[in-house]
Protein backbone atom coordinates (compact mmCIF):
# COMPACT_ATOMS: atom_id res chain seq x y z
CA UNK A 1 0.00 0.00 0.00
CA UNK A 2 1.29 3.44 -0.99
CA UNK A 3 1.56 6.39 1.95
CA UNK A 4 -1.07 8.11 0.01
CA UNK A 5 -3.57 4.92 -0.30
CA UNK A 6 -2.79 4.43 3.71
CA UNK A 7 -3.57 8.28 4.15
CA UNK A 8 -7.12 8.00 2.35
CA UNK A 9 -7.91 4.82 4.56
CA UNK A 10 -6.87 6.74 7.19
CA UNK A 11 -9.19 9.35 6.25
CA UNK A 12 -12.10 6.94 5.76
CA UNK A 13 -11.66 5.67 9.59
CA UNK A 14 -11.61 9.09 10.79
CA UNK A 15 -15.03 10.24 9.06
CA UNK A 16 -16.56 6.60 10.41
CA UNK A 17 -15.31 7.85 13.94
CA UNK A 18 -16.71 11.42 14.12
CA UNK A 19 -20.48 9.95 12.44
CA UNK A 20 -19.91 7.36 15.87
CA UNK A 21 -19.15 9.88 18.19
CA UNK A 22 -21.21 12.60 17.38
CA UNK A 23 -24.77 12.58 19.15
CA UNK A 24 -27.28 12.36 17.22
CA UNK A 25 -31.61 12.37 18.03
CA UNK A 26 -33.03 9.37 18.48
CA UNK A 27 -36.81 8.49 18.35
CA UNK A 28 -37.49 9.00 22.29
CA UNK A 29 -35.86 12.36 21.39
CA UNK A 30 -32.62 11.31 23.50
CA UNK A 31 -28.91 12.16 22.63
CA UNK A 32 -26.83 8.73 21.73
CA UNK A 33 -23.47 8.29 20.54
CA UNK A 34 -22.31 4.84 19.26
CA UNK A 35 -18.96 4.66 21.64
CA UNK A 36 -16.95 1.97 20.91
CA UNK A 37 -17.13 1.59 17.10
CA UNK A 38 -16.42 5.10 16.89
CA UNK A 39 -13.54 4.30 19.10
CA UNK A 40 -12.01 1.51 17.57
CA UNK A 41 -12.14 3.80 14.21
CA UNK A 42 -10.84 6.80 15.71
CA UNK A 43 -7.51 5.23 17.25
CA UNK A 44 -7.22 2.88 14.05
CA UNK A 45 -7.42 6.02 12.00
CA UNK A 46 -4.58 7.79 13.96
CA UNK A 47 -2.37 4.22 13.75
CA UNK A 48 -2.87 4.72 9.93
CA UNK A 49 -1.87 7.75 9.36
CA UNK A 50 0.78 7.58 11.59
CA UNK A 51 1.77 4.95 9.09
CA UNK A 52 1.27 6.58 6.01
CA UNK A 53 3.77 9.80 7.60
CA UNK A 54 6.18 6.84 8.26
CA UNK A 55 5.71 5.64 4.86
CA UNK A 56 6.18 8.85 3.06
CA UNK A 57 9.04 9.03 4.97
CA UNK A 58 10.25 5.88 3.08
CA UNK A 59 10.22 4.04 6.82
CA UNK A 60 7.93 0.85 6.95
CA UNK A 61 5.72 0.45 10.86
CA UNK A 62 3.68 -2.74 11.75
CA UNK A 63 2.17 -3.27 14.95
CA UNK A 64 -0.77 -1.27 16.93
CA UNK A 65 1.41 0.51 19.80
CA UNK A 66 0.44 4.39 19.16
CA UNK A 67 3.28 5.64 21.49
CA UNK A 68 5.29 2.92 19.63
CA UNK A 69 4.61 4.02 16.00
CA UNK A 70 4.46 8.20 17.24
CA UNK A 71 8.37 7.81 18.70
CA UNK A 72 9.41 6.59 15.02
CA UNK A 73 8.00 9.82 13.63
CA UNK A 74 10.44 12.43 12.74
CA UNK A 75 10.09 15.39 15.48
CA UNK A 76 9.48 17.95 13.49
CA UNK A 77 6.23 15.74 12.41
CA UNK A 78 6.07 15.13 16.12
CA UNK A 79 6.23 18.38 17.20
CA UNK A 80 3.01 19.54 14.67
CA UNK A 81 1.10 17.04 15.79
CA UNK A 82 1.63 17.93 19.41
CA UNK A 83 0.55 21.62 18.97
CA UNK A 84 -2.25 20.50 16.76
CA UNK A 85 -3.49 18.85 19.57
CA UNK A 86 -2.51 21.86 21.67
CA UNK A 87 -0.49 20.02 24.47
CA UNK A 88 2.79 20.34 25.85
CA UNK A 89 5.27 17.74 24.83
CA UNK A 90 5.16 16.26 28.58
CA UNK A 91 1.17 15.75 28.63
CA UNK A 92 0.93 14.78 24.63
CA UNK A 93 3.64 11.73 26.13
CA UNK A 94 1.54 10.89 29.20
CA UNK A 95 -1.87 10.58 27.88
CA UNK A 96 -0.94 9.02 24.53
CA UNK A 97 1.58 6.66 26.60
CA UNK A 98 -1.97 5.61 28.11
CA UNK A 99 -4.05 5.20 25.21
CA UNK A 100 -0.88 3.25 23.13
CA UNK A 101 -2.82 0.01 22.83
CA UNK A 102 -6.22 1.05 22.60
CA UNK A 103 -6.99 -0.14 19.36
CA UNK A 104 -6.17 -3.88 20.62
CA UNK A 105 -8.03 -3.13 24.15
CA UNK A 106 -11.28 -1.44 22.48
CA UNK A 107 -11.29 -4.00 19.63
CA UNK A 108 -11.45 -6.41 22.36
CA UNK A 109 -13.43 -4.63 24.94
CA UNK A 110 -15.73 -7.53 25.69
CA UNK A 111 -12.20 -9.27 26.90
CA UNK A 112 -12.06 -6.43 29.81
CA UNK A 113 -13.61 -5.93 32.77
CA UNK A 114 -13.03 -1.90 32.78
CA UNK A 115 -11.24 -0.08 29.99
CA UNK A 116 -11.11 3.92 29.54
CA UNK A 117 -10.00 6.59 27.26
CA UNK A 118 -10.46 10.31 26.87
CA UNK A 119 -12.27 10.70 24.59
CA UNK A 120 -11.27 14.59 23.77
CA UNK A 121 -7.57 13.56 23.69
CA UNK A 122 -8.65 10.89 20.97
CA UNK A 123 -10.37 13.33 19.00
CA UNK A 124 -7.82 15.56 19.04
CA UNK A 125 -4.95 13.38 18.29
CA UNK A 126 -7.06 12.04 15.21
CA UNK A 127 -8.15 15.45 13.65
CA UNK A 128 -4.15 16.66 14.07
CA UNK A 129 -2.93 13.52 12.68
CA UNK A 130 -5.23 13.90 9.87
CA UNK A 131 -3.79 17.76 9.50
CA UNK A 132 -0.38 16.64 9.01
CA UNK A 133 -0.61 13.56 6.93
CA UNK A 134 -2.48 15.52 4.36
CA UNK A 135 -0.26 18.13 4.20
CA UNK A 136 2.64 15.64 4.51
CA UNK A 137 1.27 12.89 2.23
CA UNK A 138 -1.17 15.12 -0.10
CA UNK A 139 -4.82 13.22 -0.49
Amino acid sequence: MSSKSARQLSASFFSASERCLTERRCGDESLAIIPVPGIVCGVFSIEIGFKSLLMAAGDAAKGHNLLKLFEKLDSSIQDEIIKGVGLDRVCFMKELGEMADSFTQWRYVYEHEEVGISLNFLHQLAKATQHTAERVVGF
